[in-house]
């Protein structure tokens, strides 16, 4: 589901059994021992700590490493504040907070506490944008917080659906949201609706990434 890459240049990548793995060609994956979760995405942190979201086991910290050492790791619970043990998405700030969504709403880790909101829902997807703002797409809709206010976007603001998949801060300063109904643009304050192809099936955008200028959607059936 997710890759990261460390200080150090090694690639990281999520484990539908031991939650992470390094991805090194031709050597044994190192990943934890005796911890088994299934890795939903990987977050390095500007500390060097490597942070894991499962489906259902929590939050991890992966503590540094030096060499092939297997990484001692940190899990975090309900029983520790977290508004569900699946985590569906991370993402740290500009002053170093690490927010999770999750199915029981959005929730920030700031100096070792989490802090939760839970009147949003389900907290699915989550991106920074170059001014500064935080959105997050829920299932009833994209909420963007900024300067330390909150708005909330629906189909009424121009979203093709109410459920947003995922979001992907474009090359060009854009915002990239698929939903359940398509996919669309936010440029200059303004939501604009990608064409797709016409199939039997409706295209769901999963993944989304960017390779120089251009950008790439994944669908459900591809």
């Amino acid at each position: 589901f997710s890759f990261t890459r460390d200080r150090a240049g090694t690639v990281w990548v999520t484990d539908f059994h031991d939650g992470f793995h390094r991805l090194d060609q031709g050597r044994p994956h190192v990943g934890t021992e005796g911890l088994r979760g299934w890795g939903v995405q990987l977050l390095h942190d500007r500390r060097g700590a490597m942070w894991v979201a499962t489906q259902g086991q929590g939050l991890w910290r992966v503590n540094p490493t030096q060499g092939a050492g297997t990484p001692s790791v940190a899990v975090a619970t309900m029983r520790d504040g977290l508004a569900s043990e699946a985590v569906l998405a991370l993402l740290e700030d500009r002053e170093g907070n690490i927010w999770l969504g999750t199915p029981g709403g959005l929730q920030r880790l700031s100096s070792h506490r989490v802090t939760p909101m839970r009147d949003l829902g389900v907290a699915r997807a989550l991106e920074a944008m170059p001014d500064g703002a935080m959105w997050v797409g829920m299932a009833s809709g994209l909420r963007r917080f900024a300067g330390g206010e909150s708005r909330l976007f629906t189909e009424a603001d121009g979203l093709p659906g109410s459920v947003v998949l995922a979001l992907h801060a474009g090359p060009r300063g854009e915002l990239w949201i698929a939903t359940e109904m398509g996919v669309a643009i936010h440029r200059n304050g303004r939501f604009t609706r990608l064409p797709l192809p016409k199939g039997p099936n409706l295209p769901r955008i999963f993944p989304i990434a960017t390779a120089g200028e251009d950008v790439w959607m994944r669908d459900f059936f591809s």
